[in-house]
């Protein structure tokens, strides 16, 4: 019994590594499964997280005013547009040629 303790914590890093360590049944290996989920999540989580959010807040920093002065320029022409359309009459039947 020994022996196979010894073979699963010799081989533990790669169930962490592969992300089988879930696997594992949760009564009897709780304290793994919480090393395996803080690492996951201190390790790649939270990192790729602040990933996120910093390539987002460039994209919006790098495209935020060339979007707004779009959106304000269609705005301003579609406003420019109604104020010139002239007020539609109803239309007349062509006198016919008789």
């Amino acid at each position: 019994m020994i022996e196979l303790g010894k073979h699963f914590y010799s081989a533990f890093h790669l169930l962490l590594y592969t992300g089988f360590y879930r696997l594992l049944p949760t009564r009897d290996f709780r304290d793994e499964l919480v090393v395996g989920y803080a690492l996951e999540l201190f390790l790649s989580m939270i990192p790729m997280l602040f990933c996120i959010i910093f390539n987002n807040s460039e994209a919006i920093s790098r495209h935020g005013s060339i979007q707004e002065t779009k959106i304000a320029k269609e705005i301003a022409e579609s406003s420019d547009a109604t104020a010139k359309v002239p007020a539609t009459t109803p239309a007349t039947p062509a006198p016919a040629d008789g």
